[in-house]
């Protein structure tokens, strides 16, 4: 168990690694395909409804309004987004629960905006150190966060991964 939990651990840092590298070297590729957003966000629930579970939390996927389902963009970058803010959301929360909203803030044409919130009853983020959170190797200097691990690249990546899709996050 101690060894799978540290290669898993150990593979997880060499991949935030191996991403960070092509995103600075702009060789990211973001792909434009036709997907469903519904069944993307079905397939987070059912995987987070289990994880959350198994630490006594409850994971909740709430659609408010009309959202858009049927999408162009890049569903597997999408999937790592929403996979690294909902685990850090579980990671950093003992009790209660974890909610991702999703709505589609704006339409035109031939755009859908859709808009992604995560609600968690967790520890939370000071607000003196909001600007940090996004930075390279950054972590709240926190003993619990400290206790959880990682590498501080998590939401250096997510945040570069968005814009590099047009998007941004805060």
């Amino acid at each position: 168990s101690i060894i799978n939990n540290s290669s898993d651990s150990l593979l997880h840092i060499v991949n935030d690694i191996l991403d960070l590298s092509k995103i600075e070297a702009g060789a990211l590729a973001i792909k434009n395909k036709n997907f469903s957003l519904l069944t993307l966000l079905k397939d987070v629930e059912l995987t987070y409804s289990t994880v959350a579970k198994e630490k006594n939390l409850v994971f909740k996927l709430e659609l408010i309004g009309d959202v858009e389902n049927n999408l162009t963009g890049d569903p597997e970058r999408l999937n790592q987004v929403l996979v690294n803010l909902i685990s850090n959301a579980i990671k950093f929360t003992n009790e209660g629960s974890i909610c991702l909203q999703v709505k589609t803030s704006a339409r035109d044409e031939d755009t859908a905006f859709i808009h992604f919130s995560i609600h968690d009853t967790g520890i939370g983020i000071p607000n003196d150190k909001l600007d940090l959170i996004f930075e390279r190797f950054e972590q709240l200097d926190n003993a619990f966060i400290r206790q959880q691990g990682g590498t501080g690249l998590g939401l250096s990546i997510t945040k570069m991964t968005i814009e590099s899709m047009g998007g941004h996050i805060t």
